[in-house]
């Protein structure tokens, strides 16, 4: 059976949309607890703002308007979109009394996140964040974006907008304080792990660089040092440690992008040597060591001409270069290399 409140909250929905004079084109999803850290990405509903000039009161009319498409996924996922994509939902307070949840954006490496909570007629507008915004002018100082919200008993609207040059994703969870504290902590203590073993990893074979002085080791080295540098970036820590009061953070922004092209041209640098690419698969050279001159060039676009094209590029060149040195590595151990044991 349906509790009563829960029906209350619903026809207070349809009063709102009512007395705005419109009528929706389907009835919005409606978010409720428990708020233990689970996703809500797919109950919300997205617009794509190709004027890149809406305002939120502007956004909370096309709302009403439903003029709004309902998301199919948890974790709604645009691609490389270079217009800002609004989002919407109504948050459920079934309570008697006001509760705060945190909102949490899952995603580091994007520009801009701004949150607008819609009471009535009233809107508060909250600070915006991203890494094109200082990481000190948060008021919970995580990795990711996170947001306060205190939910009046009844219904809330919220509407995020989310414009970024890379690639724009939505992954939205929702947590009750206590919860959240528990995750934080936890997630301090993974990420401490994560990096630990990398810099380990890095230290070990730079004894062995000095003492065998072999040059795959150094190209071992670097391709360690600079993937630490691309999940500084990808995993948000980069602001919080490092210029935490820059409004474009260079190693979220363009650094993101050039550290995963040079950490690839090591690793393929290191393949290279390892398999014995350069005399046992010629034209597998040949189209490796076009990657890498492709690599270095688009260093040169990601940084003075253009960032998203840049993505793009090494989107594809990361992902060819791993899966062919993959490939040939398979095709090593197949054919009795016994290197290959090793690589694969």
């Amino acid at each position: 059976m349906l509790d009563f409140r829960y029906l209350l909250n619903l026809m207070s929905l349809a009063g709102m949309v009512l007395f705005a004079g419109t009528s929706v084109a389907s009835p919005p999803s409606l978010i409720s607890g428990p708020f233990s850290g689970k996703q809500f990405g797919n109950q919300f509903s997205y617009y794509r703002d190709n004027s890149d000039v809406l305002d939120a009161k502007s956004v909370l009319a096309l709302v009403n308007e439903g003029a709004f498409k309902p998301s199919q996924s948890e974790t709604p996922n645009f691609g490389f979109e270079s217009h800002p994509v609004w989002f919407h939902a109504n948050i459920a307070n079934n309570s008697a009394k006001a509760i705060r949840i945190v909102l949490e954006y899952r995603y580091a490496i994007i520009d801009s996140i701004e949150l607008y909570q819609v009471d009535g007629s009233e809107i508060r507008a909250f600070p915006p964040q991203g890494d094109r915004r200082p990481f000190n002018h948060r008021s919970i100082a995580f990795r990711y974006p996170v947001y306060e919200l205190d939910l009046s008993p009844g219904i809330s609207q919220v509407l995020i907008k989310v414009h970024t040059q890379g690639t724009l994703i939505f992954p939205v969870f929702l947590w009750e304080p206590y919860h959240f504290e528990q995750y934080r902590s936890q997630d301090s203590h993974l990420l401490g792990v994560l990096y630990g073993v990398l810099i380990s990893l890095a230290i070990y074979n730079i004894f062995l660089f000095f003492s065998l002085r072999e040059r795959i080791y150094l190209y071992y080295i670097l391709h360690i040092v600079f993937f630490i540098m691309h999940n500084l970036a990808k995993q948000g820590s980069a602001q919080a440690w490092f210029l935490s009061d820059s409004d474009h953070h260079w190693l979220a922004n363009e650094g993101f992008l050039i550290s995963a092209e040079i950490s690839t041209i090591f690793a393929m640098n290191f393949a290279i040597i390892f398999l014995n690419i350069r005399d046992r698969f010629k034209w597998v050279y040949r189209f490796l060591s076009g990657l890498r001159g492709l690599a270095l060039v688009n260093i040169f676009i990601i940084q003075f001409l253009s960032y998203d094209l840049g993505a793009k590029i090494a989107s594809s060149n990361v992902a060819m270069g791993a899966s062919v040195v993959l490939c040939t590595s398979f095709v090593s151990l197949l054919s009795g290399y016994r290197p290959a044991k090793f690589y694969t």
